[in-house]
């Protein structure tokens, strides 16, 4: 039988018309954190807090910001790609503005910090021993941290008597610690996601003598993008978090509700080494909190932006080298 002009002509029309209505195949992408035993990753993270807060018609402004350097080793990978590190921090440096109990600095690679004030005196030995912390930690190959050992035991002696170091430390807890870890990962799906996929992770943390918070973490997969001239994937990342706070300090008890208003982060992820090469949040929180001092009660009205920036290392730098000046920074990206 031979297909007439008319016949050719209606068939194309038909092949078009299906080539227009079918969905296009959009490749799905799966993504693992990945680990040998042995391998190092050195990774420079600073995290900075602003809070104002209104207290009796008086306005307080305080700013506080911490770097540390910290290698993590390989120590464990199981046959389900489960993954232990030891996370060794090599160098810290510390600078707060705490409004009226004054200005803070501390450096680990100096030769010498301040000392003989309030804050030097009750700071100074929790940083020293943060500055060369090694913690064991345990996480999936989805991005999912389980575990977060030796940090209750590094400053459970420290802490003891000692309200605002354990206020800086987040309770001195294995559980802080483990809170404060995953702000530092993405958590990722089993199932394959395309490009403009979301996906939701809730959250409950636990602060022994400061309270708990629950949340929940939203990722949007952004698809390929070049960092550095190497070819990475793009999230973005948004979280709402909700803190109720439960504090008693010198005296003093501290309760109330801290909560998100808003959110917004970007994290490159290197799917040929299976880690995280760089990322940045910002979220802005605020609440109302009732201190109860001598049988008084006083609102504290409170807003504080956070943000964090993390960027993996090609090496250990040196601690007391002399900053890149702008002109040197600016070539060396060139």
């Amino acid at each position: 039988m031979r297909f007439s002009i008319l016949h050719t002509v209606c068939l194309s029309v038909v092949s078009t018309m299906l080539a227009m209505t079918a969905k296009p195949v959009i490749a799905q992408e799966t993504f693992e954190y990945k680990g040998k035993v042995g391998d190092t990753h050195t990774y420079q993270t600073t995290a900075e807090s602003k809070q104002k807060q209104s207290v009796a018609g008086q306005e307080f402004k305080t700013g506080f910001s911490q770097t540390a350097i910290a290698v993590r080793t390989y120590k464990e990978a199981d046959a389900n790609g489960n993954l232990q590190l030891e996370s060794e921090n090599k160098h810290l440096t510390v600078t707060g503005d705490l409004g009226p109990l004054g200005k803070y600095k501390f450096d680990s690679a100096a030769e010498k910090n301040e000392s003989g004030s309030t804050l030097a005196d009750q700071l100074n030995p929790l940083f020293e021993r943060i500055a060369t912390a090694k913690l064991t930690i345990k996480h999936s190959p989805l991005g999912e941290i389980t575990a977060v050992e030796g940090y209750a035991e590094l400053l459970a002696d420290l802490l003891k008597g000692n309200p605002l170091a354990a206020q800086f430390a987040g309770g001195g807890s294995n559980e802080a610690a483990k809170a404060g870890m995953a702000e530092l990962y993405l958590p990722f799906k089993k199932e394959g996601v395309k490009t403009g996929d979301e996906w939701e992770t809730e959250f409950k943390i636990a602060l022994p003598k400061l309270g708990n918070a629950t949340g929940k973490k939203t990722v949007r997969f952004d698809g390929d993008e070049k960092l550095d001239g190497k070819a990475v994937k793009k999230f973005t990342v948004t979280m709402t978090i909700d803190f109720k706070l439960e504090l008693n300090q010198g005296g003093a008890k501290v309760s109330g509700s801290i909560a998100s208003d808003s959110s917004s982060g970007t994290f490159y992820f290197d799917p040929e080494i299976g880690q995280i090469v760089s990322a940045e949040t910002t979220q802005t929180l605020s609440g109302t909190l009732t201190a109860q001092v001598g049988g008084a009660n006083i609102e504290i009205e409170t807003e504080q932006t956070q943000t964090m920036k993390i960027k993996r290392l090609d090496k250990l730098p040196d601690p007391n080298a002399a900053p890149a000046s702008k002109t040197e920074t600016k070539k060396a990206k060139q």
